[in-house]
């Protein structure tokens, strides 16, 4: 059937046979500018699902793992005054409360301070705390922790609190930077229990741990100044004495304060490119006047190429002692 095109009811949708060409052009045009700006909205999206989930959990992991430092450096030189027996107090023989090493790690299961190794993970401290227990001897009551949990007991006679050993005197509570099995970077918690010598993990991406300590040099019970442990060691090397006369002349002993400092990452890179920041530990004054011996800052090309888009933040607290002793013997 032919159909008249000259009809006046002519409808043109009876010889529609499709699109041209440059229609369906257009049209795929306007599909692909759709489609593009669905991805690229999508990816904006998880890229800032990423970003605030990163800062999350940077967010966390730095408190999480200032929590077991805070209690366990306030708890330095504690001295069971409220104890059914008589209290053990630290006496000008015995070592400080407080004590440290720069740019050092641990060996896990050697007994306190003794298996140092240099240099330490990213410049990492080592940041030794001692404290008396509470109980009894054969039992602690559990009011006193060491940093990994454990309840510590109070010493079974004097002269075991002065010699110190076996697991007998005072507790421990050591802090430092190591890696894990799968290379991440780790704050550890060094402690003994049942005289054996354990480390446990705190918290994961911590790079660096930074320590300064504060020195009350007028006996009035506040810091005039902080310095390093190396520098408070170098102070102590002017004594030439025993190492039970070191005990009383040393400068730890006059240390009331202790400021730390970490720097801790996140688990994966970022999407979009970052630039290079730089993390100063304890801020750009301190940077600009810190001596070689102390790694004050850092920056992301520190790091190897492959975690060197983490986020990354550094997270700061300054502790005040909470149980004095007697300050060193000049």
């Amino acid at each position: 059937m032919q159909i008249d095109s000259s009809n006046a009811n002519f409808c043109p949708r009876l010889v529609q046979n499709g699109l041209t060409l440059i229609e369906l052009l257009l049209a795929m045009a306007l599909g692909l500018i759709v489609i593009l700006a669905s991805i690229s909205l999508l990816i904006s999206s998880k890229s800032g699902y990423l970003t605030l989930d990163e800062m999350s959990r940077v967010e966390e992991s730095g408190r999480f793992a200032l929590e077991p430092i805070s209690p366990s450096v306030r708890q330095a030189g504690f001295v069971n005054w409220g104890g059914e027996e008589n209290p053990f107090i630290v006496e000008k023989e015995m070592s400080a409360n407080i004590s440290g090493y720069d740019n050092s790690k641990l060996n896990a299961t050697m007994p306190d301070l003794s298996s140092l190794t240099t240099p330490g993970v990213y410049g990492s401290d080592v940041l030794g705390i001692r404290f008396f227990g509470s109980g009894t001897a054969k039992k602690a009551d559990g009011t006193i922790l060491d940093c990994a949990g454990f309840p510590v007991p109070h010493p079974p006679s004097q002269e075991a609190a002065q010699r110190d050993i076996d697991g007998k005197g005072r507790g421990w509570s050591i802090f430092y930077v190591d890696l894990s099995a799968d290379g991440e970077p780790e704050l550890r918690c060094k402690y003994q229990y049942e005289r054996k010598w354990n480390s446990t993990p705190v918290v994961r991406g911590v790079e660096s741990l930074q320590v300064l300590y504060g020195i009350d040099k007028n006996s009035n019970g506040f810091p005039d100044y902080f310095l390093t442990a190396t520098q408070i060691r170098l102070m102590d090397d002017q004594h030439k004495s025993s190492s039970q006369e070191k005990n009383a002349h040393t400068w730890w002993k006059n240390v009331v304060a202790v400021r730390i400092a970490l720097l801790v990452r996140g688990t994966q890179n970022m999407p979009s490119p970052r630039e290079n920041h730089t993390y100063h530990l304890f801020g750009e004054a301190y940077t600009n006047n810190a001596d070689n011996q102390d790694k004050a800052s850092f920056s992301d090309n520190d790091f190897s190429p492959d975690v060197q888009q983490r986020m990354r933040k550094v997270f700061e607290t300054t502790i005040i002692l909470r149980n004095k002793t007697p300050p060193r013997i000049d």
